[in-house]
């Protein structure tokens, strides 16, 4: 009877031991494969900067007509706005 329970102990043990073994495994390729997709994940938004701040100017200049005409209104609103002040009195000594 002791024999049987020995045998139990020890198989449990051993399972014990490989079940962890596999856990760090899981553990190291879990590591591994999730820093590599995250250096990838860089790599890949790196160049997604780079192509878009490329289209940038382009994609400017193509909408030049559309906001051109807000902006000279903008620039007029504001000359007027400046030019109803009060101007600064010159400072003396």
């Amino acid at each position: 009877m002791i024999e049987l329970f020995l045998l139990g102990v020890t198989a449990l043990v051993l399972w014990g031991v490989v079940a962890t073994l596999f856990h760090l495994l899981g553990f190291a390729f879990k590591l591994t494969l999730g820093l590599l997709g995250g250096m990838i994940g860089l790599l890949g938004g790196a160049i997604g900067l780079l192509v878009a701040l490329a289209v940038l100017p382009v994609l400017a200049l193509a909408t030049l007509p559309l906001w051109l005409p807000l902006a000279l209104l903008v620039g007029l609103v504001w000359l007027l706005a400046r030019g109803g002040r009060a101007h600064a009195a010159a400072a003396t000594r």
